[in-house]
């Protein structure tokens, strides 16, 4: 029996991850953190209102034995405050990483979003990034409202983040059960989400 710990408990994925898991009988409780607590119903679930940048989060997950962490506490819409965002989105994945490192968790849920695209079968259009990239800075700027989103994220997308393993596998001897891709496909399925082959 599983101990899981959800950051981001009250966005869209989280919660349907907490339906998931309330039908898992290899899960025993779920410890769901967010700053807004969702409306969900599951006899497993304890909801903490816990920002992931607060340095108690390890005393809460010790307190609850978590022993698997999905961690779900982005900003995904970018916000004006770009240092707010930083501090989430990096200080505070560094502050869950930390916390599962400490505590030696076995299970950390990662999916690379980067794969989402081609699984769904979105088409693209090449755009020069030095134009695309001007253009959104602009509107950015402005503050038009076609655009929320500054110009960093032609970066983030052109070059997704990937978590890197290799340090993990070779001290820890970890190997993913599944491949982030192979997650992805899981999940979507389960869903019923039409994906392209």
């Amino acid at each position: 029996m599983s101990i899981v710990a959800i950051t981001g408990a009250g966005g869209y994925i989280g919660r349907q991850l907490t339906d998931c898991l309330e039908k898992a009988a290899w899960c025993e409780r779920i410890i769901g953190s967010d700053i807004v607590e969702p409306a969900v119903q599951s006899s497993k679930f304890q909801f903490f209102n816990k920002d992931i940048r607060d340095p108690r989060l390890i005393d809460l997950w010790r307190d609850k034995k978590v022993d698997t962490v999905v961690h779900l506490a982005f900003v995904l819409n970018p916000i004006h405050d770009e240092q707010k965002m930083f501090g989430i989105n990096v200080n505070g994945t560094l502050n869950v990483l930390e916390a599962c490192k400490a505590l030696n968790i076995k299970h950390i849920g990662v999916v690379k979003l980067s794969e989402v695209g081609a699984l769904v079968g979105k088409r693209t259009l090449n755009i020069p990034k030095q134009l695309y990239t001007g253009i959104v800075g602009l509107l950015w700027r402005l503050r038009v409202k076609v655009v929320e989103t500054p110009a960093g994220i032609v970066d983030y997308i052109a070059y997704p983040w990937v978590l890197d393993t290799e340090r993990a596998k070779q001290e820890l001897g970890w190997q993913p059960r599944y491949t982030s891709r192979e997650t992805l496909r899981i999940m979507l399925e389960t869903h019923d989400y039409r994906l392209c082959t």
